[in-house]
């Protein structure tokens, strides 16, 4: 008899984050969709940082809800709480972004006084444990995790979601079975749209050319990213179970890279870029470089393309995506500045040595 992973793997995640019930998706973006789905009706107007993954506000906009962008501290790149302040929110997502533990229980008091629906994501954060030893994906109404590439476990696909309301989680279930399977047409689709992201942001923060690239970008978002929400794949719950399993084996890995890099980039002082000291409480997702100057970082970014060295600018702002330029300082600034190196499983100390190098001719 074949083990039952699909359920094992359920109880592991709630026993993990400390919570009751959990519903495996095909990803985290149908996770999101479906907790924003399974939401009072009343509940319309979903708060998120401008500087995240552009499945949020597809899953936003596929829910029917209406996403409010909010700037981002320069501590944790998570919550700006005073321009929160400012902004009339009904839900709340907040993300532990890049990595590091985002001010969770203050964020957390603020919408409990202010009858606000926290979801907690953790897609790029699952194993960190916060300062007061709480796990994240404790403390949000719904939790979001990840399974995708580039993930702390990647299983090449899949999410779920993780609630201790009961009434919560039937209507999840319900929503859930009305959903399609996976197919080659979804998968082909949703390459195109993130190929497509990644054009128009090159072209926009890189390359500083051809804006009317952003209209095809909304245009084709709008008419295929329903895409994205499907049913969780069955197969991947063994691969998913094994890797949670053994969660601190790919944590110390990310962690060993990050140092190695932190360690070669402060041997010579380079006064055109920084990066963040290293943290308990942070679980490196890529390793981040801040550049001081916009075409520094542009320059650098344009000649580690070419060489074909695989790095990242994300993320930069979602509101000229999906809306309007918010005029958020924090975010704008990180969208201009930030330049992030793979550290994960695929990054090899061959990638990581050309990249120090390059870097540290500057």
């Amino acid at each position: 008899m074949n083990k039952d992973y699909y359920n094992d793997l359920r109880k592991l995640l709630c026993k993990n984050h400390k919570k009751k019930y959990c519903l495996l998706t095909g990803n985290a973006t149908t996770a999101l969709y479906l907790s924003l789905k399974s939401l009072p009706e009343k509940i319309k107007r979903i708060g998120i940082i401008n500087n995240s993954c552009i499945h949020i506000p597809i899953s936003i906009i596929l829910a029917k809800k209406k996403a409010v962008y909010i700037d981002i501290n320069l501590k944790d790149f998570s919550i700006d709480i005073n321009d929160l302040k400012k902004k009339k929110v009904d839900a709340l997502i907040a993300i532990h972004s890049f990595g590091y533990e985002c001010d969770i229980k203050k964020i957390k008091n603020y919408t409990r006084k202010n009858n606000i629906f926290l979801i907690e994501d953790l897609a790029v954060a699952q194993g960190l444990v916060c300062k007061n030893k709480a796990p994240v994906g404790y403390f949000g109404d719904i939790s979001i995790l990840s399974f995708g590439s580039g993930k702390v476990i990647n299983a090449g696909g899949g999410g779920a979601l993780l609630t201790n309301n009961f009434d919560t989680f039937k209507r999840l279930l319900e929503f859930n079975k009305g959903l399609e399977s996976f197919t080659h047409s979804k998968k082909i689709n949703i390459e195109k749209i993130s190929k497509l992201h990644t054009k128009v942001y090159n072209q926009i923060y890189i390359f500083k050319k051809d804006k009317n690239l952003l209209n095809m970008f909304k245009i084709y978002v709008k008419k295929n990213s329903k895409n994205f929400i499907y049913k969780f794949e069955n197969h991947r719950a063994k691969k998913i179970f094994l890797k949670t399993k053994n969660i601190k084996e790919y944590i110390d890995l990310r962690r060993k890279n990050y140092i190695e890099i932190y360690k070669r980039l402060t041997k010579i002082k380079n006064n055109k870029y920084n990066f963040l000291p290293i943290k308990s409480s942070f679980i490196p997702w890529r390793f981040n470089i801040f550049f001081k100057e916009n075409e520094d970082r542009n320059f650098v970014m344009r000649e580690l393309l070419k060489k074909k060295l695989n790095i990242s600018s994300w993320y930069s702002g979602l509101d000229i995506f999906f809306s309007n330029d918010k005029k958020l300082k924090n975010s704008n600034h990180i969208s201009k500045s930030i330049m992030n190196i793979w550290i994960n499983e695929e990054s090899t100390y061959n990638y990581r040595n050309r990249v120090a190098n390059f870097l540290l001719k500057l």
